[in-house]
């Protein structure tokens, strides 16, 4: 039998573990793996707990507790979901507009828009760091944006997810277009499901320019495309799907 020791605690429990098993089932032999110090704080109730608050340090938590793919089986149990997808993609690619079609078109379906918290948190953030050009601010100071951005962001995203949750909801697809984005990696706290749906550049620049946005230009530039986003979830191990909105849906 294999088993695996943490700390002081565990090996008074294992010694127990090793007698019921030699009595119950006659196993005489016992191979134990000690954890590394930097992770003899990781324990599958606390990871379980973890995903069911979904607070700010609980995201934290579970990022630094399990690789992605096994987060995404632990939410999508905790939770009761068949499949939790982070929807990446590029501004202009498409992706509000299929995932309002997935949703009209399936009652399990359930779609939200982090977009809504950035907007919800806007305030505080200004007053936080003292400016009301935010965009800038990211662009100039990455680094500081993400530290003051981080914990209110991740509180909201949070509630987000238990309020998309209703009854009979199976899927849930989180619109997080920056998700891959170096320095940002938001996988690390929703999971390895990841959804990409884009466009060509230039049919993307047209919609932003069509529909008056153009300081999401910059975007483009910024968040991973179709390839680089293969990339990332390759050299990450996520687990990636594809769509060309101008042809695919």
């Amino acid at each position: 039998m294999v088993r695996g020791i943490r700390n002081a605690d565990d090996f008074d429990f294992e010694k127990s573990v090793a007698w019921e098993n030699h009595n119950a089932y006659g196993i005489k032999k016992f191979m134990y793996f000690i954890t590394d110090d930097s992770f003899k704080d990781i324990s599958s109730s606390n990871v379980r707990k973890a995903a069911s608050l979904l607070d700010a340090e609980s995201f934290q938590c579970l990022s630094k507790s399990v690789h992605p793919k096994v987060l995404s089986a632990t939410l999508e149990k905790v939770l009761g979901l068949q499949r939790l997808y982070m929807v990446v993609g590029p501004p202009g690619g498409g992706k509000s507009t299929i995932l309002n079609k997935f949703k009209s078109q399936s009652s399990v379906v359930a779609v939200a828009d982090t977009d809504k918290i950035n907007h919800k948190i806007r305030k505080d953030i200004e007053h936080i760091l003292g400016t009301t050009d935010l965009l800038g601010y990211s662009l100039d100071h990455p680094k500081e944006f993400g530290e003051a951005v981080v914990t209110p962001w991740l509180n909201e995203l949070g509630k987000m997810i238990h309020d998309s949750i209703k009854p009979g909801i199976r899927e849930l697809y989180l619109e997080i277009p920056y998700g891959l984005q170096p320095g940002k990696e938001i996988y690390r706290y929703v999971g390895a499901n990841v959804l990409y749906i884009g466009c060509t550049r230039e049919t993307a620049e047209r919609r932003i320019r069509d529909r008056g946005t153009p300081q999401h230009l910059v975007f483009l530039d910024l968040i991973p495309d179709r390839e680089q986003s293969i990339t990332i979830c390759e050299a990450e191990g996520l687990m990636l799907t594809t769509m060309d909105s101008e042809k695919d849906f």
